[in-house]
């Protein structure tokens, strides 16, 4: 990163200690970034609204306000800055809960000023790539809005809201994956520089025959006072947590990303024919059954074959993701039952399932982007809304009805094909 960019990157101090605020100030300002501070957290989060930093460095252990309260003030959703708690804990389990609280990074005490400073470089790049998304919305949500009221388009107002939910919702779930992965990398990176020249080291050491064993004590002592500095032990005992939520990281936005392809398939025009509606959800019920061993899943159907004019992919994808809802409802064990019966000029399946239910007040929400009514930790939220996307493009309909501590029922039709609705006409007359 140039100096001229640093010009403008603004960092706040909280800290109730004076000498220290000092330090850091001047070391940030003689590393070019426009630093600021703060004696309380009181004043910190004026400072905050006055200032709109990239970065807050914020000591967890104050009197009065203390960095947690500050952390439970900011509200993370929307954040377009980074925060890095100051801490001289060195207990994994509170360095570690300050994420809980929507800390992006943490950074012990003592540290030196190269470790600091990079703390500061990556949550600044961070807080860039924050803005850069809540730029890259605002213009999304900017360009909707205008189509929204050209009047040609007045009949697609509800699309175009779903759409903008989406697109804000897109936002505002990656932020947080992004943010720590990003953070988490470049404190690896570090980790693997210290880790390289351990190696060398030992490698230099490994090289010398002619020891005696004085030289070997003497040397030892030297590498071991090294590997202390270095702090070789906090890294063993990070290392493993950092790649593991690193992992958990990518593969949210991954999950996310495959569910927005989902929808995608939604938008194009695909080649439509009669499929049998009781061979595929047999087929789809077998493949989740192999996945959920402690879970049943039984189809009834009242004929054998009952057809549909679809897209195949389309209908596959979104039976698969209410199936799986209703698995992820049952939380590894419980029932789900799939009848498949006609109505009119329609083919009805009905998935129930024996999980939690859903609460009335969430209903009308379950088909919103990134809203989730399971209550696995990490879960995407965006089964429902593709489902919905790719059966309204066969057009067909969904609904959902639940009773809360007793399980939910979701009801998709689609339309019959000619063929078998002039035979179901033909059999109601005779």
């Amino acid at each position: 990163m140039d100096t001229a960019a640093k010009e403008t990157q603004k960092v706040i101090i909280i800290d109730d200690s004076k000498s220290f605020r000092q330090y850091v100030e001047e070391l940030l300002s003689g590393a070019g970034y426009q630093a600021f501070s703060a004696q309380d957290g009181s004043t910190g989060l004026e400072l905050i609204e006055n200032i709109q930093p990239d970065v807050v460095l914020l000591d967890i252990e104050m009197p009065v306000m203390d960095g947690r309260e500050v952390l439970a003030a900011l509200h993370p959703e929307g954040r377009l800055f980074s925060v890095v708690v100051l801490t001289s804990k060195s207990a994994m389990e509170d360095c570690l809960s300050v994420f809980n609280i929507g800390a992006d990074d943490y950074i012990p005490k003592p540290f030196n000023d190269d470790e600091l400073l990079a703390r500061v470089r990556a949550a600044a790049r961070t807080a860039q790539l924050k803005k850069e998304l809540a730029a890259s919305r605002d213009e999304a949500l900017d360009l909707l809005h205008k189509y929204e009221i050209s009047e040609e388009k007045l009949a697609e107002e509800r699309e175009l809201t779903a759409i903008s939910k989406l697109i804000s919702g897109i936002a505002d779930k990656m932020n947080s994956p992004i943010g720590y992965v990003r953070s988490n990398i470049g404190t690896m990176m570090r980790y693997s520089d210290v880790l390289m020249e351990l190696c060398e080291r030992m490698t230099a050491l490994q090289a010398r025959r002619d020891w005696t064993a004085d030289e070997i004590r003497q040397a030892l002592d030297v590498e071991l006072q090294w590997m202390e500095q270095s702090r070789i032990g906090r890294m063993r005992q990070y290392m493993g947590p950092l790649a593991k939520e690193t992992v958990q990281g990518i593969d949210r936005i991954a999950a996310i990303i495959r569910k927005l392809l989902q929808i995608d398939i939604a938008g194009g025009h695909m080649e439509k024919k009669p499929e049998n509606m009781v061979c595929l959800v047999n087929m789809l019920a077998g493949q989740i059954r192999e996945r959920n061993s402690g879970i049943t899943i039984s189809v009834e159907a009242e004929e054998e074959t009952v057809l549909v004019d679809c897209n195949k992919v389309r209908i596959v994808s979104a039976l698969e993701n209410v199936i799986e809802n209703a698995v992820e409802a049952l939380r590894g064990a419980g029932w789900i039952l799939i009848r498949i019966c006609k109505g009119g000029d329609s083919v009805i399946m009905d998935i129930s399932d024996t999980g939690g239910g859903i609460p009335g007040k969430n209903l009308d929400a379950v088909f919103d982007p990134f809203v989730s009514g399971s209550p696995c930790q990490g879960k995407v939220g965006l089964g429902l809304t593709v489902a919905k996307y790719l059966i309204n493009a066969n057009r067909g309909s969904i609904s959902i009805t639940s009773d809360e501590g007793k399980g939910t029922r979701v009801r998709i039709e689609l339309p019959v094909t000619a063929s078998n609705a002039a035979l179901h006409k033909e059999a109601a007359l005779s």
